[in-house]
């Protein structure tokens, strides 16, 4: 669920079952926006890839007041700590796998797909970010590799299309592709 949310940990552990619209493929949670420092609430969208797990977690909830993530990953009426996730994380695919990368690694695998997939801005829609910035910046695993890749298959020609007159020569002017 966390890898195709779009959001921060401390975001999508405080989604409560009165948050999330599965008819719609919907759920809200609330963003820090650190420029104005209000917090939010933002309509992200439930891939259809994962919104069987989104209803199997809403159906062990006993009420709308149940937060989806709480001992254990379970819901309960208590949310589950930050400290907590990063350590069962650590016990349960750090260690058991050898996975040197901590869980927002999950976040960035999805991101930079999505925005192979759609581009940067859906990507950054997504996670609620304002620009494409941290999208390009920090969660694209594969920028580095997709940037080699387009300047590898770019097609610009060496030659220009059109001769310049003998009294252009002289003058800089841009080619026209």
């Amino acid at each position: 669920m966390f890898y195709a949310s779009g959001s921060r940990l401390t975001e999508l552990r405080k989604i409560q079952a009165k948050d999330v619209y599965l008819d719609e493929f919907f759920f809200f949670r609330t963003v820090l926006k650190k420029r104005s420092k209000k917090i939010v609430p933002v309509r992200t969208c439930i891939p259809a890839t994962v919104i069987r797990l989104w209803h199997e977690q809403l159906k062990l909830c006993s009420s709308g007041e149940d937060y989806l993530f709480g001992r254990n990953f379970l819901p309960g009426k208590k949310v589950i700590g930050t400290r907590t996730i990063n350590t069962l994380w650590k016990q349960l695919v750090q260690e058991p796998f050898g996975i040197s990368s901590g869980p927002y690694i999950l976040k960035s695998m999805y991101l930079t797909a999505l925005k192979k997939q759609h581009g940067s801005q859906t990507a950054a829609n997504h996670a609620a970010h304002n620009s494409t910035e941290m999208v390009d910046r920090i969660y694209d695993l594969d920028a580095e590799s997709s940037e080699h890749q387009r300047i590898k298959t770019a097609v610009i020609s060496f030659v220009p299309q059109q001769r310049l007159a003998s009294t252009e020569k002289c003058q800089p002017k841009p080619f026209n592709f």
